[in-house]
């Protein structure tokens, strides 16, 4: 038995149209949630701009700091949080390679060789122990110089 097409049919009936119509309306904000706006579409300034808005900050930190910090000279970091300070000093170890870190603090406990160290990376610009000569300010912290190193 063959099966005639009728060529007068159109290809859509008004129940498909219908049925389509109803499907979209369904999924169009469901897309609309998932698809995001134009303006959240950006090239990261950092590694970590989408991660979280702390680490970035201390990421531009660092990096501008790189430009002040001799290579070959030793720093430390500063934060009012010794979380943040970890934190900060963690992320300047792969950023200020050729330098000589010294921490502050290391997992909230204090070491005495910090207040050593030539240079200071400050996060809020947290002003450090001891005579220190502020070397630029910037939005995320400041970088200090000391005059001399404590022995």
């Amino acid at each position: 038995m063959m099966i005639r097409r009728d060529s007068t049919r159109a290809p859509w009936s008004v129940s498909s149209v219908v049925w389509i119509a109803g499907t979209l309306s369904l999924l169009v904000p469901s897309l609309a949630r998932w698809i995001p706006p134009p303006a959240s579409i950006s090239v990261p300034l950092t590694p970590v701009d989408k991660v979280n808005w702390l680490y970035a900050r201390q990421w531009a930190l660092v990096q501008e700091a790189r430009e002040l910090v001799p290579a070959g000279q030793s720093y430390t970091t500063i934060a009012r949080d010794k979380d943040e300070e970890m934190l900060l000093f963690m992320l300047s170890l792969g950023v200020l390679r050729d330098r000589y870190p010294v921490p502050t603090s290391y997992w909230k406990g204090p070491v005495a060789e910090g207040a050593r160290a030539r240079y200071v990376v400050s996060y809020e610009c947290f002003e450090p122990s001891g005579a220190a000569r502020l070397v630029r300010r910037f939005p995320e912290g400041c970088v200090w110089e000391r005059s001399e190193t404590q022995p």
